[in-house]
């Protein structure tokens, strides 16, 4: 568990599934929490709001997904879904530049 309140972080934007983003205060740098930990994107935030600006879908930056194939429980066809299974980043070491 991440104690956001000892880190230099200003949360940006819930994204759903447990996964935020958030803004070092001190580098500059765009962060992504979730049930891994708070990783560093490796983008300044004026990269990451220009790209947002641009229409960039900034959530398949974010995270990782894997598409799986199933069977339906109610149809027993079989199915594909995707699902996230993982942030990108390096993992945040808070006044690292």
């Amino acid at each position: 568990q991440v104690e956001l309140a000892q880190e230099p972080v200003v949360p940006l934007c819930e994204w759903g599934c447990g996964i935020w983003s958030g803004l070092d205060s001190r580098t500059g740098s765009v962060l992504t929490l979730s049930e891994t930990g708070l990783m560093d994107l490796g983008i300044s935030f004026d990269d990451w709001m220009d790209a947002w600006s641009r229409g960039v879908n900034l959530w398949h930056d974010i995270v990782v997904v894997e598409e799986r194939s199933l069977i339906n429980p109610f149809t027993k066809q079989p199915m594909t879904t995707k699902l996230v299974v993982g942030v990108r980043g390096t993992p945040y070491v808070a006044g690292r530049e």
